[in-house]
């Protein structure tokens, strides 16, 4: 087995590859280091002429103020971080507060410090941040990919952080639904991957890549893990290599309700849609209450359908399913169209139009004056008892609940809302969401 990279065999492969800057990112081995030690990668660095630059994750004070001593040590003048690690995350005016109080000492090392964009936390808020602090030694490290995920485009982050932008990470992505965003792996299955960039970051993961025919030929399962808009281009070049009896398994019932898979008779067709966490889910431990996204340590339930095949195709697709998404709590088996009311028109249509509504409402009540916490604490308490009353039934609404909440309905909510589970409308929006006509979907998948 070849010897893993040492610090100083990063910095020197940095100068073979003719870069000029190296970036030490969340490299907890560092925290250990000795003076000597950090001392020997600062003089390599120094005569290869390579910047170092370093980077870590949290706002704490100690933990900042250490990282500033470890930079200053490797000659470097910037350290990245981002606002929030799995057991601390400060609103925007307790980070305000908190790296108000490092700026001292990286004016005293002369070091900068840049909140990278990323989608646990909006730009706006991470503007807000730096807007609040309001000194040049702190900025925004930009990566725009990252935001992705928050469903935040690259062209607005950019053009949003670009006054504050100190640090830029740039690189090839493609947006597919994996590593982050549907949180899986299948530990020895066969991964191909077909992009030069995508096949470079995978290997640098330490996965070996199989030839995408070979590994279609020889699956039981084939897993596209593809955005919606190009499923049916992709399904039309893989489904004609797949061996009798094998399953295509999908992640969103959007391309497969309207009909736009390649089918054979032969082949199987299954897809599968994680719930997340449910928000009434008795966490245990620190790490299932970090895990919102699921697919780490929070368990969840997921929602399949089978387009095609019998019970032991069913059999066999749940048990690729419960590793896709562990840890798995129930497989609920519904049609394709039923997956397709599900998602997009109950949970994203409605809900996640209606957590974003939440935001927006929040920013408003900011707006007129209320301190950002009280009106969060306000908020975020309510909301539980809102959805543990609606949903549950855990206690009655009171009298003077249920007239503001008429008045809310009244005044927001259209009468004609529950149009969205039409079928014309569910055509419409997953028209929209393929890129495509509704009027040219083909519902193989309506039953």
């Amino acid at each position: 087995m070849e010897r893993p990279l040492t610090l100083i065999d990063m910095v020197k492969k940095t100068h073979e590859l003719g870069l000029s800057v190296f970036q030490i990112c969340d490299y907890a081995p560092i925290q250990a280091m000795s003076d000597a030690e950090l001392a020997e990668v600062r003089d390599v660095a120094e005569s290869l002429g390579v910047q170092l630059e370093l980077g870590t994750r949290g706002i704490q004070k100690s933990h900042v103020v250490n990282y500033l001593d470890i930079a200053s040590k490797l000659g470097a003048t910037f350290l990245r971080t981002m606002l929030h690690t799995p057991d601390h995350k400060p609103s925007v005016s307790a980070a305000v507060a908190l790296l108000s109080e490092v700026i001292p000492v990286c004016a005293d090392r002369g070091i900068t410090i840049g909140l990278e964009t990323y989608e646990q936390v909006s730009t706006d808020d991470l503007i807000r941040v730096v807007e609040g602090v309001g000194n040049p030694l702190l900025g925004v490290c930009l990566d725009p990919a990252n935001s992705v995920a928050r469903l935040e485009l690259p062209t607005d982050v950019i053009n949003r952080t670009a006054p504050f932008v100190v640090n830029l990470h740039v690189k090839d992505f493609t947006f597919t639904r994996q590593a982050g965003w549907v949180g899986f792996m299948l530990i020895g299955s066969l991964f191909s991957e077909t992009s030069p960039a995508g096949q470079e970051r995978v290997r640098a993961e330490g996965r070996q890549i199989s030839d995408s025919e070979d590994a279609v030929r020889q699956s039981d399962v084939v897993i596209l893990a593809v955005p919606d808009v190009v499923l049916g281009d992709v399904s039309q070049a893989v489904v004609p290599q797949m061996k009798t009896g094998a399953i295509l398994l999908t992640l969103d019932p959007a391309a497969a309700y309207a009909g736009l898979l390649a089918k054979r008779d032969d082949v199987f067709f299954a897809c599968a849609h994680p719930c997340h966490p449910s928000v009434f889910l008795e966490r245990t431990t620190k790490e299932e209450w970090a895990d919102t996204f699921g697919g780490i340590a929070a368990p969840q339930d997921v929602v399949a359908a089978l387009d095609a095949g019998d019970d032991d195709v069913r059999e066999k697709a749940e048990s690729v399913i419960r590793i896709m998404y562990a840890p798995v709590i129930n497989v609920h088996w519904v049609t394709v169209k039923q997956l397709a009311v599900l998602e997009p028109t109950l949970v994203e249509t409605i809900a996640c139009m209606i957590g974003a509504f939440l935001n927006e409402a929040l920013q408003e009540a900011v707006k007129g004056g209320i301190p950002e916490p009280a009106a969060k604490a306000m908020l975020f308490g309510h909301t539980q008892i809102a959805l543990a009353n609606a949903l549950r039934g855990d206690n009655p609404f009171s009298a003077a609940c249920l007239i503001a909440m008429d008045y809310g309905r009244e005044s927001i909510v259209k009468e004609d809302w529950k149009k969205v589970f039409d079928d014309r409308e569910l055509d419409k929006v997953i028209g929209r969401m393929l890129q495509t006509d509704s009027d040219m979907l083909s519902h193989s998948g309506r039953s």
